[in-house]
């Protein structure tokens, strides 16, 4: 998990962003020298003043890692959960109820 705090304005743009870069790289991309071969959306929980949930899938040597982020805004605090099954991809996520009880003791 990280915690990220900035103006309400800015927080919202982050949102944003986020969002329209999860729709806009469903081919994955690359980043300081990584690959992630795969963005998919998810549902997100109903939570916060915003809520985005996506699944990237890192290529790291030949494996594939699929990487699970529910990031919430409320207010100008931005928090990102992050979760990792290498074993079976749709376990990654952090439960609704965990994140849920993280973002009640913010």
């Amino acid at each position: 998990m990280w915690l990220a705090s900035h103006s309400e304005e800015n927080a919202a743009r982050v949102m944003d962003e986020l969002g329209t870069a999860v729709t806009a790289c469903p081919q994955g991309f690359k980043t300081l020298g990584l690959t992630y071969g795969k963005v998919e959306k998810l549902p997100a929980p109903k939570l916060g003043d915003q809520a985005v949930a996506y699944r990237i899938t890192g290529d790291i040597g030949k494996q594939k890692v699929p990487m699970t982020y529910t990031v919430v805004r409320s207010g100008g605090v931005v928090a990102a959960f992050y979760g990792v099954n290498m074993l079976d991809p749709k376990q990654a996520a952090i439960p609704a109820t965990v994140v849920k009880a993280q973002l009640d003791r913010l």
